[in-house]
């Protein structure tokens, strides 16, 4: 099913627990970057940050949204895959 807008489809993932609100401010240069990453890595929710410092309220980071979903989601009604997924052999 197609999402109205970008907000449509965060309210989703989050209700699923693909992603989640950082209310704490944080730095755009590289902290924010890094926890994109940690998150990433060990498989937690894509962080949505709230407050960027040095940014207006109305800015917002979302990154990471599709590292966490690396067995395919039906965000855009189908499947799909990450194109980076990783695989062992």
């Amino acid at each position: 099913m197609p999402f109205k807008d970008i907000r449509e489809f965060i309210d989703k993932l989050e209700k699923e627990g693909e992603a989640q609100r950082i209310e704490e401010e944080v730095d755009w240069n590289l902290e924010a970057g890094a926890m994109v990453r940690r998150a990433g890595e060990q498989g937690l929710p894509a962080p949505f940050f709230q407050k960027i410092k040095d940014y207006p309220d109305a800015h917002k980071i979302f990154g990471g949204v599709l590292a966490k979903n690396q067995t395919g989601g039906n965000y855009h009604g189908h499947g799909c895959r990450h194109p980076g997924k990783r695989t062992n052999r």
